[in-house]
């Protein structure tokens, strides 16, 4: 799998647009974009780790679902303030 930041892709031939990036993290699996919540939970799905991949699909099941968007929009508000977190994280007001 090959990851790129928003900031140096080239958005010619892809299904989302540079403003999409920015307001959320998005995820290319077979030309299909996730975004946001799903993009975040495609993201655990991917990987060769068996936990994740569980994770993954467990915050994409109909029982959690629901809670996934808020909590996603939630700590995608307040990402410049958690461990690790730096300014260039802060989203525009």
């Amino acid at each position: 799998m090959e990851v790129t930041p928003w900031q140096f892709v080239d958005f010619t031939n892809l299904p989302i647009t540079q403003q999409d990036c920015a307001d959320q993290v998005y995820l290319l699996v077979d030309g299909k974009p996730y975004g946001g919540h799903e993009g975040f939970a495609m993201t655990l799905r991917v990987q060769p780790n068996p936990v994740l991949k569980f994770l993954g699909k467990t915050a994409m099941s109909p029982a959690l679902r629901w809670l996934a968007k808020p909590t996603y929009r939630l700590v995608a508000k307040y990402r410049h303030k958690l461990p690790g977190g730096t300014p260039a994280c802060k989203l525009p007001d």
